[in-house]
Formats: structure tokens, sequence, C-alpha cells
């Protein structure tokens, strides 16, 4: 299962199942604003990535903002693997390409969010090379901090 570029046909599939998931859920992020935050954002030269199951198209989603870092690099805006596929390799593979995708843009950083209730996020940016460079009290959400992470591409 190697990650591709998104298409617009593919957003039918997503919508499937990306709305359910808990992240999306807790950030009130409904199937509307995100098939249309996703339909904006394809023609914008973000970095959106998925990956294929067998059975499964789109059981993935990885989505990068190429310059929305603090203005100096990169920024991982999301990242999730359908339940079915979480464990098999799915989320440090859209990950990597994602990083390949920014450094090939001349991108020399890559930061993200993550909440701090979501530890395995947390356990998994870490093993991937990340550093947690601060937190943002109550950011998004109140009695929820983000944490921001870094990585040098």
């Amino acid at each position: 299962m190697k990650p591709r570029p998104l298409r617009p046909d593919d957003l039918s599939q997503l919508m499937q199942w990306l709305p359910q998931e808990p992240l999306m859920r807790r950030y009130q992020l409904d199937d509307e604003v995100l098939e249309l935050a996703l339909r904006t954002a394809l023609p914008t030269g973000d970095i959106l990535r998925t990956a294929d199951a067998p059975d499964a198209p789109c059981c993935a989603l990885a989505w990068t903002q190429p310059r929305a870092g603090l203005g100096r690099g990169a920024y991982l805006r999301l990242i999730c693997v359908h339940p079915d596929w979480q464990g098999q390799g799915l989320g440090l593979a859209l990950l990597e390409a994602c990083e390949a995708a920014a450094r090939a843009r001349g991108q020399e950083h890559l930061m993200l969010l993550v909440s701090d209730y979501n530890v395995r996020a947390q356990s998994f940016y870490l093993r991937c090379g990340y550093v947690q460079a601060g937190a943002l009290t109550e950011y998004v959400l109140p009695g929820v901090d983000e944490l921001l992470f870094w990585k040098r591409l």
C-alpha cells in the first residue's frame, strides 16, 4: 500500500469513514466541512496523500501545507488511518511521503500539533524523529492543550 496523491474523485471514498473518526468528531469536523476543506485544498498545492488497501480504497489520508509552519517550514495538518488498517505502517508511509514532498519543495522543517490526550500519536511522532517544541494551552478546544512537534527535514 503505497501513498499516492489524492484526487478529487477520491473524496467520496474518504467521506465514507473519515467523518466518523474520533478526532474528527472531537473537533466537530463533519462530512460537509471535511469534504469542502479537502476539495478546496486540492488545487492549492497542498500535499494531499492517500493509500489504497486491496479491498479498501482511500483507507488513509495525510494533508501537509507546504509553507504554513510558522512561515519557515511545512505544516502537517492531518494524518488519519482507517481503524481497520492501523498498525500496518500506513501512517509511517504517509508521513514519509509528506516529508519527502515538503523536502522536494525546499522545506527544511515540518511542524505539527498533537492534542495532549493523544498519547499514541505523540509516541508515533517521537519514534519518527520529531521533538516536542512547545505547548499551546487550549489552542483549539477548551481543556485541551495542543503540543507542537517539529522535525528538521
